[in-house]
């Protein structure tokens, strides 16, 4: 027997800068349907690229795809050379700040706040540590303006009746 398996939904992780944390996550957690998938968010994490920009904001550093067993995660941690000549910065979580995690449900095609349980390690990001959840509860779904988009209008679909091609407006407003 062969499983194909592939993540859809947290896929936009940093490149690997050698700084780790690995997030595990319990075989005895019921909440989670197989094939969920799970994100590691730092709210707080080093978003700059190369440029020593000091750029800080959301970004996930880890994922996985819950297979109703032990899941580990390695979450990727920021790098900041800045200080020597030609110094650089590469993005991830930085140490001391909250581990959050998100649930992408996918047979909903929803996302999900998570309350989790940490039962070993610390609920903060750690160079080289770990991190252990016992428990992940399902919070209240993400809407549009979690994500920045306050209000969307679909438009109508033309032409009709439909032929080989087919052209759907949609216009999405977000606060500026």
């Amino acid at each position: 027997m062969s499983i194909s398996l592939s993540q859809e939904y947290y896929t936009d992780l940093p490149s690997n800068t050698g700084i780790s944390q690995m997030i595990i996550l319990s075989s005895s957690i019921s909440t989670l349907d197989q094939n969920d998938e799970v994100g590691i968010f730092d709210m707080n994490g080093l978003l700059s690229d190369q440029e020593c920009t000091d750029e800080f904001g959301e970004i996930l550093v880890g994922s996985g795809v819950w297979l109703n067993e032990q899941l580990n995660i390695t979450s990727i941690g920021s790098l900041d050379l800045c200080d020597f000549n030609d110094g650089y910065q590469l993005p991830g979580f930085l140490s001391g700040n909250p581990i959050v995690v998100r649930v992408w449900d996918s047979s909903e095609n929803i996302e999900y706040e998570t309350t989790v349980t940490f039962s070993e390690g610390s609920s903060n990001f750690e160079e080289t540590s770990f991190a252990v959840i016992s428990d992940i509860f399902i919070d209240s779904p993400l809407s549009n303006s979690d994500l920045g988009i306050s209000n969307f209008i679909l438009s109508s679909i033309y032409p009709n009746p439909f032929n080989g091609l087919v052209t759907i407006e949609i216009n999405i407003m977000s606060p500026s």
